[in-house]
């Protein structure tokens, strides 16, 4: 009787009263039924054991900061604290939990845990000192690495070949090489101008960040990809410049699509995530894909016409070369004012070249495009809303353009950068509203312990600009809008890890001088003939309200302005 249903043993004792042929039936039938319950039993038991098995797998994933003593925020076990990002920007994630934990705290990307940290003295180790241990970027999407293009760009190559290619670069965006390009960056600004001829015409305020987004982007397709843009006053937005403003649109709204939110939260199924984006590639063109393929043609006819040669950054990122196999020191590799790397000094050893191929060219290309649209076009906003905001500033910094105007008669490389006071104006419109919020980030990749604060081997670390730059502990009334933090006289009271505009070490933004030179000149073109003022909207407020995506800051809901001419 043990463990046959009642309803099939009430139906053995009814058979035992019917003929043999009949009964042989009944029997087969009788095992069939009782052998589909026990598969049923089986399968149900299975899928218990397997969920059981996942449950404690992803309980014990998500304990880590619990065994390691580290204190943060509760976890999802599906998304871990990835929906609060999300929903809260990491801007205003990264303030909540530091209030609430810390200078050191643990959360989870998803699957992924990462540690935010605030003390200097550790920071200094991890961007600079100890870099070796810390060369990785970190936070990169596992869909982007496996992208033809996207695993041969900078910010996704580690190790040595990072070092490879990082020394490749650089020179690229030397001062001397900076200046080349300066003559593109002025047709562009002259376009602005003009742009803002138009608004002023108009007598109203206007949301100031869409004006300058297409000025950077004018200048970053013009210099990264030798293209002339209509784009500043062409309203239709077509062709490359379509693309590239949906592919800043997923970065700047967190939302890369479905399957990288699974990547991140399931890491469990990577095959089953690489698959599904083998498919998407093969049957889906993203916006990249498209850059690739009009940007490819114009490498090829270069290439064929090396006499044919322009001054701007896709010739120079393909006349970019070094010597194979040859030492480099990483904190040759920093990009700074000073300490300027020289290739011209470097061709004589006899050693062979190297340079970059095609693919890494159009890879690093849209890295550019990246960062140079979207963080420039932010910080210029920022900046160009505090100069409204605060009048004496904006009319102490026209008065230093107006005489460098005067005595040069244009502005050139040289001047914008001799200009100190539109430089600490530039310094602290970073600092009070740094545009890229979690990027600055690196990967441990040993165990490292400091001041008994263990970090484990694979533990991504992010270094928080705003927070950093708003401590009240690192800087004198931090909320207040202060230039003369940067002067000659106060700059060196500054902890140099304290500013992370453009982060710090081997590893720091390897644009710095394009995005630098980019917004002095439109800063000083603007002021000399313009006076710029706030919209009513902003004139009672105490700061802008702001976005973020774990990229990028931005004017929550815009920064509107009025313009009167000079």
């Amino acid at each position: 009787r043990l463990g046959v249903p009642r309803t099939c043993r009430t139906s053995a004792v009814l058979c035992l009263k019917t003929p043999p042929q009949r009964r042989s039936r009944f029997f087969f039938f009788l095992a069939t039924k009782v052998s589909e319950e026990m598969s049923d039993f089986v399968w149900a038991a299975l899928i218990v054991v397997v969920l059981t098995s996942l449950y404690l797998w992803r309980r014990k994933r998500f304990s880590l900061f619990k065994e390691i003593g580290i204190p943060g925020p509760t976890p999802s076990l599906f998304s871990g604290n990835l929906t609060e990002l999300i929903e809260k920007g990491a801007a205003q994630s990264f303030e909540d939990w530091i209030k609430k934990y810390g200078d050191v705290v643990g959360f989870y990307n998803g699957a992924k845990p990462m540690l935010i940290i605030q003390d200097l003295d550790l920071i200094k180790k991890i961007q600079i000192k100890d870099f070796g241990n810390f060369h990785g970027r970190g936070v990169v999407s596992p869909i982007s690495k496996e992208h033809h293009l996207g695993k041969l760009s900078l910010i996704n190559v580690d190790g040595e070949r990072w070092k490879d290619m990082r020394s490749l670069l650089t020179p690229a965006f030397t001062s001397s090489n900076m200046k080349k390009l300066s003559h593109l960056m002025d047709v562009c600004s002259n376009e602005f101008l003009e742009v803002l001829d138009s608004l002023h015409d108009q007598d109203k305020a206007f949301e100031i960040r869409a004006v300058f987004q297409k000025l950077t982007m004018d200048v970053i397709v013009r210099s990264a990809f030798g293209v002339q843009s209509n784009v500043q006053k062409n309203s239709e937005m077509t062709g490359m410049n379509a693309m590239i403003k949906e592919i800043m649109e997923s970065l700047q709204q967190f939302r890369t699509g479905w399957l990288t939110f699974l990547v991140a939260c399931l890491p469990e199924f990577s095959l089953l995530w690489k698959l599904a984006f083998l498919l998407r590639e093969r049957f889906m063109k993203a916006p990249s894909d498209n850059i690739r393929y009009g940007i490819m043609p114009i490498i090829d006819m270069r290439r064929s016409n090396p006499e044919a040669r322009r001054e701007d950054l896709l010739q120079l990122l393909l006349n970019a070369e070094a010597e194979e196999g040859a030492a480099v020191n990483v904190h040759q590799l920093t990009v700074g004012y000073e300490g300027e790397t020289s290739q011209s000094e470097s061709k004589s050893s006899g050693r062979k070249r190297r340079t970059l191929n095609n693919a890494e060219i159009q890879a690093n290309a849209i890295v550019f495009l990246i960062a140079g649209f979207e963080t420039t076009s932010t910080a210029l906003t920022f900046t160009t809303y505090l100069l409204a905001k605060f009048q004496d500033v904006q009319d102490r910094l026209r008065s230093q353009i107006t005489a460098v105007l005067e005595r040069d008669g244009k502005f050139t490389y040289d001047n914008v950068f001799g200009m100190r006071y539109l430089d600490q104006v530039i310094s602290e419109s970073l600092r009070f509203y740094p545009p890229v919020t979690g990027f600055i980030t690196r990967t441990c990749q040993h165990d490292y312990e400091h001041d008994g604060l263990k970090i484990p081997a694979g533990m991504n670390v992010v270094i928080p600009p705003y927070q950093l730059q708003h401590d009240p502990d690192l800087w004198t009334e931090p909320e207040k809008f202060d230039p003369e933090r940067f002067s000659i006289e106060n700059k060196g009271s500054i902890h140099p890890m304290a500013f992370q505009p453009f982060g710090n070490g081997p590893r720091n933004c390897v644009g710095m001088r394009f995005a630098q030179l980019e917004m002095k000149l439109t800063l000083a073109k603007m002021l000399a003939k313009y006076k710029f003022l706030l919209d009513k909207r902003h004139v009672e407020e105490d700061h802008l309200k702001l976005g973020s995506s774990f990229v990028f800051c931005y004017p929550l809901e815009g920064a509107w302005l009025k313009v009167k001419k000079l």
